[in-house]
């Protein structure tokens, strides 16, 4: 029987970590893991960057479920205008059918390692990255949505400004 070096706490933490922590800053990556703090927890897919190095930004999850986001958004055009759409197979693999990111980026996007690693990511399923990157044209609908959303800080569009529009 082996001896364990590392506590559960300690072993969520580093894979949250070792995830995060390679992607480049302002770099969008595709990852999959169950939230357990949602109303219908589900193994699903989300955009993710990083902002600065102990904090990244997760938007809403990727969705094919369009009466999700039109009822959030009935009464927010400028919200439902923030909304991109990843046609069927335009992004295969991870996303085979007609899929939605909700690029409004609020306060409660933000997530630091350590909330991920305890409160948020059902450790059953587990946390996996998606290899495939994430096609130039949806990154830069995405950004676009970003700087157009009324629900995204000036600072953060800032930083995306000058990243990905010389």
């Amino acid at each position: 029987m082996g001896i364990n070096l590392f506590s559960q706490k300690e072993k969520p933490l580093t894979k949250v970590v070792n995830t995060f922590a390679t992607i480049p800053l302002l770099e969008f990556k595709v990852v999959r893991f169950k939230d357990k703090t949602h109303k219908t927890p589900k193994f699903r897919y989300w955009i993710a960057f990083r902002i600065e190095d102990s904090t990244y930004c997760v938007l809403n999850t990727i969705t094919s479920q369009i009466d999700y986001i039109a009822r959030f958004y009935r009464n927010d055009d400028n919200g439902a205008n923030s909304i991109v759409v990843i046609k069927d197979n335009e992004y295969n693999p991870p996303l085979d059918k007609l899929s939605y990111i909700d690029c409004n980026i609020k306060s409660s996007n933000y997530k630091t390692y350590k909330e991920l690693a305890d409160n948020i990511i059902d450790w059953e399923k587990g946390l996996e990255s998606i290899p495939v990157n994430i096609p130039e044209n949806i990154v830069n609908r995405i950004v676009d949505a970003i700087l157009n959303s009324n629900h995204t800080s000036e600072d953060l569009k800032k930083l995306l400004r000058k990243k990905y529009q010389k």
